[in-house]
């Protein structure tokens, strides 16, 4: 909320999870659902530096969640 994070801890939260998408596997399941899991394709992440809570570093997402856990309650 206001003063906790910034609009540009937003911007470089969502640069840290670039590259992870979800991959539908076919065939579908029972119910017509599909299976679903996670893929990362570090072509599509951005491994640039980055500014998050006051924290610097070449973060992806679990450096992300690390910092968050971090803050106090």
């Amino acid at each position: 909320g206001v003063g906790n994070y910034t609009e540009e801890d937003v911007f470089e939260c969502a640069r840290a999870f670039t590259g992870w998408t979800i991959n539908a596997k076919i065939p579908r399941q029972p119910y017509h659902r599909f299976s679903w899991s996670y893929a990362f394709r570090p072509e599509e992440h951005d491994f640039g530096q980055k500014t998050f809570l006051g924290h610097t570093g070449n973060f992806d997402g679990e450096d992300i969640i690390d910092i968050i856990l971090q803050q106090p309650a």
